[in-house]
């Protein structure tokens, strides 16, 4: 699963309003599925990438979610 998360949990309001994720919406949403999928991070907001992927492994731990890469190959 690729899924975006822009924001960082202090800026959650903002996150509702612009229809994005914070790591505390991210982990609400991912404990809906009944499948577990390998979890890649995108859109983290330039300036909060580092705190916003600590609050995710925080918040999601569970999920093992990694941060999507540039040029990133996905090979089946």
């Amino acid at each position: 699963m690729i899924i975006e998360t822009a924001f960082c949990n202090r800026e959650k309001d903002s996150a509702i309003a612009s229809k994005h994720l914070c790591p505390r919406l991210l982990a609400a949403e991912l404990s809906k599925l009944t499948l577990k999928p390998e979890v890649y991070i995108t859109h983290l907001k330039p300036g909060d990438t580092e705190v916003t992927m600590r609050e995710i492994e925080a918040c999601a731990k569970s999920w093992n979610p990694r941060r999507l890469e540039n040029n990133q190959v996905f090979e089946l």
